[in-house]
């Protein structure tokens, strides 16, 4: 038997039905009559149709109203059939809602009417709503197939915030039912703000068409730090996106997010197959954080390097592939680093290897010795230019090294030199064309500099790799002149430049060091470096106090001595035993005319005459030094009473000795008498 909605009394006692939902059928709570759920016999099936039509034209508005006219005429049915079926009113109201939404941007004057309307429909509605006592209306609920017009209609009541009717409605909507755009946002945005993740992963099977850009950031941004995030996002980038947006986003995420790196690691991954690649900054986020939540290094180098493996061809602009790049080489294990760059040239992209990037792995005393220097090699075998390799080493030789890395080395037993030696000498090595003697040159004069005593080691290693040519030899020479080192260091540094061939002889500038040199270098002091050291202890240059042996040491037969040098010696070297005689050493090697005059400062002013003059009235040796000296000059002068100059005014040796211009020396005031200059 049926029953009409209408009534809802029994037919036989006029009793009340009651609706039992398990057996479906309304049963009369006095006679126990039952009767079928049914609506064919109270003409209600048709204007339920053209309700349910009305809200399904809806759900195909797509935000405008340019299909209202099919909405219009499926609740101009409703209102023919029957006005009071609570259908209709639904219809009414859903339909004034929806207006109202799309007219909204046009300001409160054009959706008034609207609201107005959708205030009235609600009204009418029993409240508050039950399934006990609102039977036609939960029935018409139960009639909706469309999880579209579900969705609709829980949007509706939202607004109204009429929670009962909005979760009766919503327990029957199979998300992944859904077809029109505003639904599915709707359960979508309602998922995000519920933060119910199962719904929105169901809502993300939703086949209708959806903002795939939005979506992608948002997932990214509020979805959580679990093992769907990679999925979903997944199922968004195969819907068809912008990959140039959606790239700009992944980057970003990579860079700001607060997920696990394992997460990040599996979004990233999931783009990457799908033809979406972060910029340079993303991944190398990505990869410091595999490096600092990894348990090991090994382990955060086999995602990073999985990764780089996994990059499609030519995403990468030229500036991020320097990045990634620089981070392999910062961040990376030493075993690890020719395997990334392998694995980013496999995937298609030029390894430019930035002279600043293999300097800083290489001056990296964290890392083994073999380890930089497997880098170098590695980079090496890339192709990197031999004009960089030239800049690396000279950028390599400027660094102060570390106390480890200037000390022997524990590392190997079959080679205990320091680090930075090691690898000097194989980054020499693979320099197609040796070191370039510039490099030795500057490193040479390099004050102060950075590796201290080591640098005589390190010069042997550079000359072990150069072609020693005049302008390195002239440098050595300037070396010897001004040496930025220590005594000692300038020693072993004269050692090593001997033992290569860059010097043959060593100057005199050095005095004690250079004779020290002289002997464990095995080379002989050049014709010069005698004049040198006396330029340099009496001269001009004061650098060091005369010492008459060194002076001594630094005799070879082709010595020469300039005439100021000599004069020099005779009027400054202190008194010696040996100075008489040394001092005949040095008029025979000097190569100028010694009875010609020169000009010496006395304490009155400038005095001009041949050299034995000069001596006779300036000298501060004993007696019997002088005595050996003038017998030595009176060689080079025919007469003792010359004309001689001072203060600008010429006179006679004898005039100037008698008129008292200076007082003698007691030394050879005798020698002047007994050449009658006083008489």
């Amino acid at each position: 038997m049926a029953v009409s909605f209408a009534k809802r009394t029994c037919e036989t006692c006029g009793g009340t039905l009651k609706f039992d939902g398990q057996k479906n059928v309304f049963v009369c709570q006095y006679c126990g009559n039952t009767y079928e759920r049914t609506e064919s016999y109270d003409g209600a099936y048709s204007v339920r149709n053209a309700a349910i039509q009305a809200l399904n034209s809806m759900t195909s508005l797509g935000g405008t109203l340019d299909g209202w006219s099919l909405v219009q005429d499926n609740l101009n049915e409703c209102m023919k059939i029957d006005p009071s079926y609570i259908g209709s009113t639904i219809a009414q109201l859903a339909a004034s809602v929806q207006r109202a939404m799309i007219l909204a941007p046009n300001g409160r004057e054009a959706v008034r009417a609207d609201l107005d309307k959708a205030q009235t429909c609600f009204a009418k509605l029993p409240q508050p709503f039950d399934t006990e006592t609102c039977l036609e209306e939960a029935e018409f609920y139960s009639k909706i197939d469309s999880s579209d017009v579900r969705t609709l209609l829980t949007n509706v009541f939202s607004a109204f915030h009429d929670n009962a009717r909005v979760d009766f409605i919503n327990n029957g909507i199979d998300v992944g039912d859904i077809h029109s755009t505003e639904a599915a946002m709707t359960m979508i945005n309602r998922a995000f703000s519920a933060q119910d993740w199962d719904l929105l992963d169901k809502a993300l099977q939703s086949p209708a068409a959806i903002d795939t850009g939005a979506l992608f950031k948002r997932l990214l941004e509020q979805y959580p730090d679990n093992d769907h995030k990679a999925g979903n996002i997944a199922g968004i980038i195969t819907r068809g996106v912008d990959e140039q947006t959606v790239s700009e986003d992944l980057s970003r995420y990579l860079s700001q997010t607060s997920d696990s790196a394992r997460t990040r690691y599996a979004v990233c991954s999931s783009c990457m197959a799908r033809g979406i690649v972060p910029d340079g900054a993303g991944l190398c986020a990505l990869f410091q954080a595999l490096t600092d939540e990894s348990d090991t290094q090994s382990e955060a180098g086999e995602s990073i390097i999985a990764l780089l493996g996994e990059l499609p061809e030519g995403r990468l602009s030229d500036a991020d592939t320097a990045s990634i790049v620089g981070f392999i080489l910062a961040k990376t294990s030493g075993k690890d680093i020719p395997r990334a760059l392998g694995a980013l040239k496999e995937s298609g992209y030029f390894i430019d290897l930035r002279a600043e990037d293999i300097l800083a792995v290489l001056i990296d005393d964290s890392r083994s010795v073999d380890d930089r220097i497997a880098l170098w090699n590695t980079a090496c075998g890339m192709g990197l230019e031999p004009r960089r390799r030239q800049i690396i080493l000279s950028d390599y030789l400027g660094t102060r090294p570390s106390a480890a890395d200037l000390a022997d080395s524990q590392e190997q037993q079959q080679d205990s030199r320091p680090a930075k030696i090691r690898i000097l000498e194989a980054i020499a090595k693979n320099l197609p064309d040796g070191v370039n003697p510039l490099v030795v040159e500057n490193y040479l004069m390099k004050q102060p500099c950075p590796d201290g005593e080591r640098k005589p080691d390190i010069i042997n290693v550079l000359l072990s790799f150069t072609t020693v040519g005049e302008t390195l030899r002239r440098k050595a020479i300037d070396y010897q002149n001004s040496t930025p080192d220590t005594p000692q260091t300038t020693t072993r540094v004269l050692e090593a430049l001997a033992s290569h061939g860059v010097i043959q002889t060593i100057g005199g500038a050095l005095g004690q060091t250079g004779v020290e040199a002289m002997r464990s270098a095995g080379v002989s002091a050049s014709p010069s470096a005698l004049d040198e050291y006396l330029r340099s202890t009496l001269g001009t240059l004061n650098g060091q106090a005369f010492d008459q042996v060194t002076a001594q040491n630094l005799v070879v037969a082709q010595s020469r001595v300039s005439a100021p040098m000599v004069v020099a010696y005779l009027l400054s070297a202190p008194d010696s035993m040996m100075k008489a005689q040394f001092a005949s050493r040095l008029l025979k090697a000097c190569p100028a005319d010694l009875s010609a005059p020169i000009t010496i400062n006395l304490p009155g002013g400038q005095f001009t005459a041949p050299m034995l003059q000069c001596y006779l009235v300036a000298n501060q040796d004993s007696e019997q030094t002088a005595a050996g000296i003038v017998e030595a000059l009176k060689q080079y002068t025919a007469k003792l009473n010359v004309d001689v100059e001072y203060m600008g005014n010429s006179m006679k040796f004898r005039k100037f000795v008698r008129s008292g211009f200076v007082n003698l020396p007691a030394s050879t005031s005798g020698e002047c008498m007994h050449i009658g200059l006083f008489s």
